[in-house]
């Protein structure tokens, strides 16, 4: 194991940060206590090395894997840290996906970055899962648009069946905690928009979509073929993502969203 270690130097900084991050996703450990312990061991190590002799590089290289352990939980606090929410005020937010359309609704995700209360502006950023009223107007909205509304998103929970599919762990694990109905009337164009990378690429991603619809194909068949080369699973239905976990191919779906989105996002 110690040969292993010399050849791949890497695996130990590995090992280190992934025993932190489990450490942290198992227990509740106070991030101040974990923060103040790693500042602590920082200041230990230059004093160590001051005297740094070869006697000392079994306990030098002992704290500072546990060191690495303190950045591995550390990292996985700040990841998954919930956003403070204000609940009540004008509220200014992003569309980061195209609306979706549902039964009664269309779907989409917000990206909230301030909101204006009596006496202040508080800066956020909280992604909100969006549903709007049924209605002409939701044809302007884009990845990128800026709207404003006040109506207070609520937090999302289960519907609380047996055996259900844990759709809240499953948002949770995406940083998204509230979601909001918006009527119309309720929300408002403000004529700006983001035009960042990753908003550049998702309307790339919808010009290619258009094309595929344009085929006329077949809806079952486009939304396949959108899920395995553009990774657009949001019109797969339940059956067919249900015949592809089945088949162990799940994964492939997975993989293709994500290398997708880093590809447009750093080649734009």
């Amino acid at each position: 194991m110690e040969n292993t270690f010399k050849n791949i130097p890497f695996l130990r900084i590995t090992v280190a940060f992934a025993t932190g991050i489990f450490l942290a996703s198992t227990f509740k450990i106070p991030s101040t206590l974990i923060i103040g312990v790693a500042i602590a061991i920082c200041g230990f190590l230059i004093l160590l090395h001051k005297r740094y002799n070869f006697y000392l590089a079994p306990l030098f290289g002992g704290i500072t894997f546990i060191l690495l352990v303190l950045f591995g939980v550390i990292t996985y606090q700040q990841y998954n840290y919930l956003p403070p929410t204000e609940t009540n005020g004008l509220m200014a937010a992003t569309v980061l996906e195209t609306p979706q359309e549902k039964t009664n609704s269309y779907k989409s995700l917000l990206l909230i970055h301030s909101v204006k209360t009596a006496d202040t502006v508080i800066g956020a950023r909280e992604k909100v899962l969006v549903y709007f009223q049924k209605d002409e107007s939701i044809e302007q909205l884009k990845p990128g648009s800026q709207i404003i509304f006040e109506q207070s998103p609520e937090t999302i929970e289960n519907r609380g069946n047996p055996y259900e599919f844990d759709y809240k762990k499953y948002l949770e694990k995406k940083h998204i905690f509230r979601q909001v109905y918006l009527q119309n009337g309720n929300w408002h164009l403000t004529g700006y928009s983001n035009n960042t990378p990753l908003l550049r690429a998702e309307t790339i991603r919808d010009k290619l979509l258009q094309i595929y619809r344009d085929q006329e194909i077949g809806a079952q068949e486009t939304e396949i073929l959108s899920a395995l080369t553009l990774g657009y699973k949001r019109e797969l239905d339940r059956e067919t993502k249900r015949i592809f976990s089945s088949a162990g191919a799940m994964h492939v779906l997975a993989v293709t969203s994500i290398s997708l989105r880093w590809h447009l996002t750093n080649t734009i």
